[in-house]
């Protein structure tokens, strides 16, 4: 099972690619969210759009670790656990639309996840009254 430490890492190495810093996914003086950073690569600005990155770390969290919302929310950059409600019926938009700007995080977050070896042969099921791992059929 993927623990918090290796939530952490996860967190770290996808910031990193991204050029922010894992505390850049949330500014505290400005008490929101940051929306957009820039990255360079090869001399040119890119735009980086953080509530995507957000949302896509913390449904991949979400789905591969049993992480308690309320922790989870602050590891990724959101104040409590209720704007992960809220991401996660925003992500599933994002998947029936095929929104290329998002699924353009989510695959890289799988990508990094992939090379740190994170496991995903667990997924977790969310039910009314519980939450429970169960391995996906293969």
């Amino acid at each position: 099972m993927n623990t918090v430490e290796q939530s952490q890492q996860l967190i770290d190495k996808v910031c990193m690619f991204y050029q922010i810093e894992s505390k850049g996914l949330y500014n505290k003086r400005e008490k929101r969210p940051v929306r957009l950073t820039k990255m360079v690569i090869n001399d040119q600005k890119i735009k980086v759009d953080l509530s995507c990155l957000r949302m896509a770390l913390s449904y991949y969290l979400l789905l591969y670790t049993n992480i308690p919302q309320d922790v989870l929310g602050p590891l990724v950059g959101y104040a409590d656990h209720t704007t992960i409600s809220y991401s996660k019926r925003k992500v599933k938009d994002y998947f029936e639309t095929e929104d290329k700007i998002f699924l353009s995080y989510w695959d890289k977050v799988n990508e990094i996840a992939n090379s740190l070896n994170f496991r995903t042969d667990m997924i977790r099921i969310m039910d009314t009254h519980f939450i429970r791992m169960t391995p996906i059929p293969h």
